[in-house]
């Protein structure tokens, strides 16, 4: 009985409890003992072996067998104990009520027979004394070949189920993390659509960068050759400045459609939140708050950038404006190409910053990927 073990004892629940309860005590106590939270193997993995036979209906009922056995031999044990008690201590009584009588009956019949009676009543006490510590003795020899038998068959029981029990867990000892992933698949799968929609939503975002670029190259062109125009190409130049003009209004058109994206994107993406602290996996978890932040971190990038973009595309306007001006001198025009150099520097760095939180996050996500066996996509 002493190599009993009680599972239900080591979750906490009682023999009647229902699988929702045995689960709500199992994962309270995952967060205590699981290894990867400060826990150790010696705590963790019987609770482990606890949850898997008591969650499982065939095996628990295979247990409840053995667990009723042992605790209905208990209670008849001591049941036994303490009726044998009972009969001792009345035949004790008895036995000292029938000496009293029979001496004060032999002392008032004949008192020069005192002697003679006392040493009879002597070797009858004794011959009775001995008479009943033989059957105590029989009693509990009979009460120890029954309660070893008993052990032989709740041993052989848990012999046979321990040698099931014995690779299960080794193997959970190794891989309790695959199986908390697992426990949880239901929740990263739900996490890995809102990751893959948030990029399929940013496609009309990364669809608009290379047509941005031409007409970037395009206006640069046309900038070069009306400032490298003569008096007597004045009127071709004003018309070039007039198609600059143009291509800024279409690369404002080219960055709304790009802002579109990516707040559909994020709206998407956002979804993820409070279903990472779902996660029972403490490491890919973790990965997956930090994948979080560093996300956010590039909308943040996306939307300063965004701003300083359409601010150096307003500046871009004004100097091809300043270009249409037949009074222009030549320190406006100085001064207007400053403020345009000067904006396309602070346009490089935030684009510098959205790219570098692009690859960081698409790193971390590759982690999270790996922790939770999902594929891979980057942006």
């Amino acid at each position: 009985m002493d190599n009993f073990i009680d599972y239900y004892k080591i979750l906490g629940v009682s023999r009647n409890a229902t699988k929702l309860e045995i689960k709500k005590s199992y994962r309270k106590l995952v967060k205590i003992h699981h290894p990867d939270i400060g826990g150790t193997n010696e705590k963790f993995i019987p609770i482990q072996n606890a949850y898997d036979l008591l969650y499982s209906d065939s095996r628990r009922d295979n247990y409840n067998k053995i667990y009723d056995f042992v605790y209905n031999q208990n209670e008849r044990t001591n049941n036994s104990n303490e009726d044998q008690s009972h009969n001792r201590q009345s035949n004790e009584n008895s036995y000292t009520s029938k000496k009293s009588k029979e001496d004060s009956r032999n002392y008032n019949n004949n008192k020069s027979q005192d002697r003679s009676n006392k040493s009879e009543n002597e070797e009858l006490f004794k011959r009775k004394s001995s008479y009943g510590s033989s059957n105590r003795w029989r009693i509990i020899a009979v009460f120890s070949s029954v309660l070893c038998v008993i052990l032989i068959i709740i041993l052989s029981t848990q012999l046979s189920f321990l040698n099931d029990q014995k690779s299960l867990v080794h193997d959970e000892a190794l891989s309790t993390e695959n199986s908390l992933v697992n426990e949880d698949i239901n929740i990263k799968e739900e996490i890995y659509t809102h990751l893959e929609e948030s990029v399929i939503l940013e496609e009309a975002f990364a669809e608009q960068q290379e047509p941005l670029i031409l007409l970037e190259e395009e206006e640069a062109r046309l900038y070069e050759e009306i400032i490298n125009s003569s008096i007597n190409e004045l009127d071709a130049a004003i018309e070039k400045a007039k198609e600059a003009i143009m291509l800024t209004d279409e690369r404002e058109s080219m960055v709304k459609i790009e802002t579109q994206s990516i707040d559909a994107a994020k709206l998407e993406f956002d979804k993820i939140e409070p279903l990472i602290q779902d996660i029972e996996n403490v490491a890919a978890r973790r990965k997956a708050e930090d994948m979080y932040n560093v996300m956010q971190e590039r909308y943040d990038a996306y939307y300063m950038l965004n701003e300083v973009y359409h601010e150096s595309i307003l500046q871009d306007r004004k100097l091809y404006e300043l270009l249409l001006k037949e009074d222009l001198t030549e320190q406006e025009l100085t001064n207007q190409v400053d403020n345009v150099n000067s904006q396309y520097d602070t346009v490089t760095d935030f684009n510098r910053l959205f790219n570098e939180k692009t690859d960081n996050y698409n790193y971390l996500k590759s982690q999270f990927y790996e922790l939770t066996s999902l594929p891979r996509s980057e942006y």
